[in-house]
């Protein structure tokens, strides 16, 4: 899907090439948008990067996933697009020229890491349920 989404953002004339840690930082910090299409399964390391730099999350629909904590809730933490990425260069175009209207969608995916990462009532809320599930393991 790396491939596919590049092709389909060509337009952006964005560079793709390999980059030091540092500059992608740095980058990520400076995007309004970040597409994360699927990886090795579908979250990536690139939708928490997102999260922490507070860029609007574009990725293929996730509905069909349960996580805990749920970061993946569409139209509220993240931007979905279909799967084949049909509609990816129109989604992207779309956030890009409407910016403000999407920069709350950045905020809630911000605050949803934050709150488990970060604050102890979230932690301690993380804790509880991941100590359920081993509890009924055993």
């Amino acid at each position: 899907q790396r491939k596919k989404s590049v092709k389909c953002l060509e337009h952006l004339q964005a560079p793709t090439g390999p980059i030091k840690k540092k500059k992608y930082l740095e980058e990520m910090r400076e995007s309004k948008v970040v597409v994360a299409p699927f990886s090795w399964g579908e979250m990536s390391m690139r939708d928490f990067e997102c999260f922490v730099s507070g860029g609007v999350l574009i990725k293929p629909n996730m509905s069909h996933v349960q996580t805990f904590p749920d970061y993946y809730k569409e139209g509220e933490t993240y931007i979905p697009v279909d799967w084949a990425l049909s509609d990816l260069h129109e989604v992207v175009d779309r956030v890009l020229e409407n910016y403000d209207d999407y920069i709350e969608i950045a905020i809630e995916g911000q605050k949803r890491f934050k709150y488990f990462a970060e604050e102890l009532p979230g932690r301690v809320e993380f804790v509880e349920y991941a100590s359920a599930i081993f509890r009924n393991v055993t």
